[in-house]
């Protein structure tokens, strides 16, 4: 499986009404994330991921891309989908002002809200959240 999981293909077949762009090129700005989506007025950008454990792997640059864009009103998601041992498949959608505690802790057990299954994930729910009204970086915890 890719490095995203195989979540691109996954937002794009159950959130088949938003508008995506894939971001993948070698000319593209440096850390920007995998897509960008547009649905009923709102945008936003997707950093895909994929993690057995509870570590998630971010680049310099794509932690200060999210910032940059998260201090200016953008609404920014890391979306790690989590491969447990035991059988867990489990999607965690992170907002993009804890990008920081998320590349230092990793994944915040209890923010996960999306099934074991991507069939059985609240794909509804997870179109609400990345509709929600951005929020500014800040330092506090999950």
């Amino acid at each position: 499986m890719r490095q995203d999981g195989g979540l691109r293909k996954l937002f794009r077949k159950h959130l088949p009404h938003v508008h995506w762009t894939s971001i993948e090129s070698r000319f593209t700005e440096s850390g920007i994330p995998d897509i960008h989506g547009l649905y009923a007025g709102a945008d936003f950008f997707i950093e895909l991921k994929l993690t057995k454990g509870w570590a998630v792997n971010l680049r310099p640059s794509q932690i200060a891309w999210i910032l940059r864009r998260v201090r200016n009103g953008g609404r920014v998601f890391i979306a790690v989908r989590r491969k447990g041992s035991n059988g867990a498949d489990e999607l965690y959608l992170v907002p993009g002002s804890q990008v920081r505690l998320l590349a230092r802790r990793g994944l915040p057990r209890g923010l996960v809200w999306y099934g074991r299954s991507p069939s059985h994930w609240d794909w509804p729910a997870v179109l609400g959240a990345l509709q929600n009204t951005p929020r500014k970086a800040h330092s506090r915890g999950f």
